[in-house]
């Protein structure tokens, strides 16, 4: 029977390629044939998809490996229908704008006859907006012939040899100076040809030595150390490449401006060759050029100036508000007698002087920090908070970096619509002035918002009314009141289904969730220390925030009320890091109001693990954790990796606070009424994506977490700080928390639950993304995973974490397509099980015999079951928002 599908899918997958080739030169004029392939052929040491993308004429785009869609698109579509409808569009066009002139006309007679009536001789014309008909909207099929689709690639020889002359010159900026290239082209069926560039690339020039010509000590001694990092590439030996020497000119530029030499730009690097050495061998010299600027007594002339160690001489910050003036700012104008604007920006009135002592002692010579400040009536913000973003202090190096780090740091402020650094240099001095320009944003907003949301797989829609303050207190201060509500598709407990499945339930908007938000930031580690106190780099934030929700689901209702105390500041350029308040990092109280029938089936299952997560619930964080590394923020290139890991402890205090109190009747202590939770919980996720050219990339994830209920958690971890597995984001051969826990067989489970919570996850993804059109991705994934109990489950025997756990895990593969809208991206992912942890050990693999699993369902439900059973590796459709990580 396999055979017999696979071979009908074979001749189906021939006969649509054969009738696909066919109909792609469709178009094509007589004696004229359609590009179907360009082949680079070139010695292994060449990237060939470089010299393709040098080719002039290249092939229509391809789609899903050879099928190329957007050809198809444009053929399915007749030409001259869509000329003849879009000639009748046209017509309509012009008749509608000659209606709206005569309508126009009659409007402005009336108007003026009116005004005229009136004893007025003016009168506010009409002007009605006249369809366009220079570029006219396009109507669908004419949208997509001519924007979804291509016009057939029709072959031009002259484009042909337009190319070889382009790969030559690729091949010399790579040092190939004595490549040779020839073209050829072989016809295929169906007029269409191939073009065959072959390219005999010789001996690439070797530079072999290098030598330095300028004589400034201070540039040589920052490229010297420049030649120390691992972005240097300019060590013999090495390929004479042009575009290496290009990219390396600007590197060592920006060294040498990070490294305080203000004004150095690629310019003032030159490179020369020697290569009459024998043998394809290069002298390469790396020139630093003296750098000449306008004589200040005299523009026309230039002088030399050095470059050396510059110095910060002076730091200006202008805020441009008029908001605090006690009059017009007219007034002020004329007072001072100065122009409105000053290089496009209004004028400041007001100065304040800043100076930040050393915190040892204050002294008038222990001065660290000075700023100025113009402004106008009164500053919005605290001037010591403006200043603590700006790197470049007074009498500091300047250094470039530096000049990035404030620009953003002021951006993240969030209290400036306009920021715009200046720097001057000053005449015949090695020193700069910095000016920031900074124009205040809004204060206070208002805003609605509503999306779609993906939480752990389950899709849903939300909406929120927001109130944000930028600048609470005058300090910095970030408020944010927020109401929203949203439905979401949630799973029910339990499920009737044979395979445990509550598919319908899943996928309906079955959960209502809405409730008040509010968050305040603030600069510093408040109470204990002022952000004064703190490195700049550090950019230490309080985070205090509370959020009251109520959740209505079939089986229950669910409040939750929660309280947040925390810390976030940066480590270094890469890591950030959060803590929560010592003791009191985070408080939460969860009640669920149950119904008849869902507590009856509890009480009946009497699943201690069951009833543990389905109760009401007291979280105090005794401490929270969590660290962030990522090198994306200092790193163009195409390896990108982030780290994430979240550690939290639960329930000491209360344990102290408790340890004179008796136990209730089922064991548990409680405060103010309520069993609280106690646990020590760590979650780590790594992340990696490595891009390719053209748009392709291979991404991988691993994921690791694992918590320890304690003694007044009972047999697990809190709902909502348990594992979970399967689903979008997860393992994709499985439904959202389905998978696991263990080798639970939750086929001969007839008490079996839809949700699979548990203490440990282990799991990985990997995915190769590559482009299918302008818009749409195309995706092939394998996913691997399992989540396990710390302690065994006699509900769910095999749930428990064991030594043999890297025998246990879900495996899956599959393939998604997802559609980049620029603001969003939908994804949809088909995920087949490949292993699955829950059958026999014989009959785990998709393709060994079933016949374990049909004697387990045999001897469990009886003879008839097996039929009735659903096949154990279904593929699984995923509708998702974003990508899975």
């Amino acid at each position: 029977m396999t055979g017999r599908i696979l071979l009908s899918i074979f001749f189906f997958l021939s006969l649509a390629y054969g009738l696909n080739s066919c109909r792609q030169s469709k178009h094509v004029p007589e004696g004229s044939y359609l590009l179907k392939k360009n082949k680079v052929i070139v010695s292994d040491s060449i990237d060939s998809y470089d010299i393709e993308e040098v080719i002039k004429q290249k092939p229509n785009h391809k789609s899903l490996v050879f099928f190329k869609l957007k050809l198809h698109v444009f053929n399915a579509i007749d030409s001259t229908k869509v000329a003849n409808k879009r000639e009748k569009k046209n017509e309509k066009l012009h008749q509608k704008n000659k209606e709206l002139k005569a309508k126009n006309i009659r409007i402005n007679k009336a108007r003026m006859r009116k005004a005229l009536e009136a004893g007025d001789s003016l009168y506010t014309p009409k002007k009605l907006v006249l369809k366009d008909t220079l570029e006219p909207r396009k109507f669908f099929r004419e949208w997509l012939k001519y924007e979804v689709g291509e016009p057939p690639v029709v072959f031009d020889s002259n484009l042909m040899h337009r190319s070889v002359d382009q790969i030559k010159k690729y091949m010399h900026a790579r040092g190939y100076y004595d490549a040779k290239v020839s073209d050829s082209t072989k016809l295929k069926w169906g007029r269409k040809i191939n073009v065959i560039y072959e390219i005999h690339a010789g001996k690439p020039y070797i530079v072999d030595s290098v030598y330095i010509v300028g004589d400034n000590p201070s540039v040589l001694s920052t490229f010297e150390r420049f030649k120390k990092d691992p972005a240097y590439q300019l060590e013999p030996p090495f390929v004479f490449d042009t575009d290496l020497l290009d990219d390396q000119r600007e590197l060592i530029a920006k060294h040498q401006r990070d490294d305080a030499k203000y004004g150095f730009v690629k310019s003032y690097v030159t490179f020369e060759a020697d290569t009459t050495i024998n043998d394809h061998k290069v002298r390469l010299g790396i020139v630093f050029n003296e750098r000449y600027v306008k004589d200040p007594e005299n523009e026309e002339n230039k002088i030399l100036k050095k470059f050396g160690t510059t110095y910060v001489s002076k730091v200006v910050f202008h805020i441009i508000d008029t908001s605090y003036l006690e009059k017009n700012y007219s007034y002020y104008t004329d007072l001072y007698g100065v122009s409105p604007k000053n290089d496009g920006y209004l004028q400041t009135f007001d100065t304040l002087r800043f100076d930040q002592y050393h915190p040892i002692e204050k002294k008038s010579d222990s001065i660290f920090r000075i700023a100025e400040f113009y402004y106008n009536g009164k500053l919005i913000v605290d001037p010591m908070l403006i200043e603590y973003c700006n790197f470049l202090e007074n009498a500091n190096y300047y250094k470039e970096y530096y000049l990035t780090r404030s620009y953003s740091r002021l951006v993240e402020l969030g209290i400036f619509q306009s920021i715009k650094p200046q720097l001057i240099e000053l005449p015949g001095k090695n020193q700069v002035e910095v000016h920031y320009y900074l124009v205040p944003a809004k204060k206070q907003s208002f805003g609605y918002e509503t999306k779609a949301t993906n939480s752990n797989g389950f899709l849903g829609l939300a909406a929120s009314v927001n109130y944000k303050n930028k600048n609470l207190f005058g300090g910095g201060e970030k408020f944010t009141l927020s109401f929203g509500g949203g439905f979401e598709s949630q799973p029910t407990v339990f499920s009737d289904a044979l395979d445990g499945s509550d598919q319908n339930n899943g996928r309906s908007l079955n959960t209502f969730e809405f409730g008040p938000t509010a968050k305040l930031e603030i600069p510093g580690i408040r109470p204990f220390l002022h952000y004064k106190k703190l490195s700049k780099r550090h950019y230490p934030q309080t985070i205090i925030s509370t959020a009251y929700s109520i959740q209505q689901r079939e089986d229950f209702n669910r409040q939750l009320l929660q309280l947040n105390y925390g810390f976030k500041f940066n480590v270094l350029q890469k890591q950030v890091v959060q803590l929560g308040f010592p003791l009191l990092s985070s408080i939460q109280y969860v009640n669920l109001d149950k119904t008849s029938e869902f507590q009856q089936r509890l009480d009946d299952l009497n699943d201690l693990f069951l009833l543990n997560t389905y109760s009401d619930q007291f979280i105090w964080k005794d401490f929270r954790a969590t660290y962030e590394l990522t090198n994306k923020t200092v790193t163009k290139g195409n390896f990108i990796y982030y780290y994430d890991a979240e550690f939290d402890i639960a329930g000491m205090v209360l344990r102290a606070l408790t340890q004179n109190k008796p136990v209730n009747a089922d064991g548990y202590k409680e405060f103010v009424g309520v069993r609280y939770s106690e646990f020590i919980r760590l979650d780590n996720e790594l992340k990696i994506y490595q891009t390719f050219k053209n748009k392709r990339s291979l991404n991988f994830k691993v994921n690791f977490g694992a918590g320890l209920p304690l003694k007044n958690n009972g047999t697990s971890l809190p709902f909502d700080y348990s594992f979970f597995g399967g689903g979008a984001n997860d393992n994709r051969g499985w439904r959202a928390r389905s998978l696991g826990p263990g080798t639970y067989k939750y086929y001969i489970d007839s008490t079996r639950t839809a949700t699979q919570a548990g203490d440990i996850r282990i799991g990985g993804s990997a995915e190769y993304r590559f482009p299918l059109g302008s818009s749409l991705r195309g995706a092939l994934f394998v996913d691997a995973g399992n989540i396990w109990t710390i302690n065994e489950d006699t509900n769910r025997v095999g749930s428990q974490f064991t030594a043999d756990w890297y025998n246990q895990m879900g495996i899956a593969g599959g393939f998604g397509l997802r559609l980049d809208l620029d603001f969003f991206v939908i994804r949809f992912d088909m995920g087949i099980p490949l292993r699955n942890p829950a059958l026999p050990k014989e009959a785990r693999w998709i393709w060994q015999s079933r016949e374990p699993f049909f004697d387990e369902l045999k001897d469990y439900y009886g003879e008839d079951f097996i039929s009735k059973y659903p096949w154990p590796f279904l593929p699984h459709f995923h509708l998702g928002i974003g990508y899975p990580f």
